[in-house]
């Protein structure tokens, strides 16, 4: 288990209950997201968590390693550590805050990213969309988390007019890639700015069951 200060970097707080409740919610939805689009799991061979942290959701993909190639990737070194040493049942590598990851095009059937899109500043949303989108096989899924309109009760007027007009809102974007930094996606912008060639398979409100709150979104490539 990652100690007090590894859970706080990812989950907000020390509570290790909620980090092990709020990892299988979250592995509970890559599954039941794919479940209703006819996608099986354990037939994907090769799956990557972007922004795994400590490997809140990775850990629950031990069962199918034997089938599956599991990988994991963040930008904090130290989590990556953590992982490499304790979860040895996948691979795990460091990223940088800008693209491109150190993988090859066609890579992986399935990339998932929980909590990652929300803290990223515009000039780095479409970039990660792009290279997320090479790296998946033909056919393959992306799977990802945003804020979207049950947050607009808690915008500040200016942002909230920003939002109705289908405009990503960011605050504190000079943090970006940590929890200070907070992206706000309407559901329209997020249809608006699909990377080329792909295609929305899946919207679900509020469907990030261990990101509450947050929308899903499942994009096909080709």
């Amino acid at each position: 288990m990652p100690d007090a200060r590894r859970i706080l970097a990812v989950n907000g707080n020390t509570d290790v209950g909620l980090f092990l409740e709020t990892g299988a919610y979250a592995a509970d939805t890559v599954r039941d997201v794919l479940t209703r689009n006819d996608i099986r799991l354990e037939a994907l061979e090769a799956i990557l968590d972007f922004g795994c942290g400590c490997g809140r959701v990775t850990r629950h993909w031990s069962a199918l390693a034997a089938a599956t190639r599991v990988h994991g990737t963040d930008f904090n070194p130290d989590l990556i550590s953590w992982c490499k040493e304790n979860l040895t049942f996948a691979e795990f590598s460091t990223n940088r805050l800008q693209p491109p990851l150190a993988y090859a095009s066609a890579s992986f059937d399935l990339v998932y990213a929980f909590s990652v899109f929300t803290h990223f500043p515009l000039e780095l949303q479409r970039p990660w969309l792009d290279e997320l989108m090479r790296i998946l096989e033909p056919g393959g899924h992306l799977l990802f988390s945003t804020h979207g309109d049950f947050y607009l009760p808690s915008l500040t007027e200016p942002e909230q007019q920003r939002y109705l007009h289908n405009e990503l809102v960011v605050r504190h974007s000079i943090a970006a890639g940590t929890n200070r930094c907070a992206a706000f996606h309407p559901p329209a912008y997020v249809r608006r700015h699909l990377p080329a060639g792909a295609t929305l398979v899946d919207h679900s409100p509020e469907g990030a069951r261990g990101n509450p709150r947050q929308d899903t979104y499942l994009i096909r490539k080709g």
